[in-house]
């Protein structure tokens, strides 16, 4: 939790333009808990811990995991996150949005999050009402949260499989 606290705490730092401060905290944290340290600052310094956060809350109230089990699943995203989660950009067109959502839908990915901010949450939520739309998210149960950020609108989805174990396989 300290690592998470610490993400949150280099968001507010970029946010006031204190990168330099911010460099010192990443360092630290490379040096004691090195690249699984990192992931997780990462994810509380771009906001999306928030949404794993609750996304994990609401599997714990529906599957009644224990703590361990919790931790596991957590532990699993972690490990996994550079495969499993997409950033989307200002610049990428519907088309390539529909794209990698497609690669980790012909994968069998048991799940996935996409993130968008700012100006590429419109184009994202495009891409994946159309891809919806063409039955394409068959066999993916899927929840759209948005907030904001600051000034920032950031748009959160995460996908997992019904089918075979989906959530199940990571515990």
């Amino acid at each position: 939790m300290n690592l998470i606290a610490l993400g949150i705490y280099i968001s507010k730092l970029n946010e006031l333009d204190q990168g330099e401060l911010a460099k010192q905290v990443k360092s630290e944290v490379h040096r004691k808990y090195q690249a699984k340290g990192l992931k997780i600052l990462a994810m509380g310094s771009t906001g999306v811990i928030n949404h794993v956060i609750e996304f994990l809350s609401d599997i714990k109230t529906e599957k009644n995991y224990s703590f361990t089990e919790m931790g596991a699943i957590f532990d699993k995203i972690i490990e996994r996150w550079e495969e499993i989660t997409l950033f989307v950009k200002s610049e990428d067109l519907i088309s390539s949005i529909k794209e990698s959502c497609l690669s980790y839908l012909q994968k069998d990915e048991r799940l996935f999050f996409v993130f968008a901010y700012g100006s590429a949450v419109k184009s994202t939520i495009m891409a994946i009402a159309e891809l919806n739309n063409s039955g394409s998210l068959s066999g993916y149960l899927w929840d759209a949260k948005m907030k904001n950020i600051g000034q920032k609108e950031v748009y959160s989805c995460t996908f997992q499989s019904v089918k075979g174990a989906g959530i199940d396989m990571f515990v």
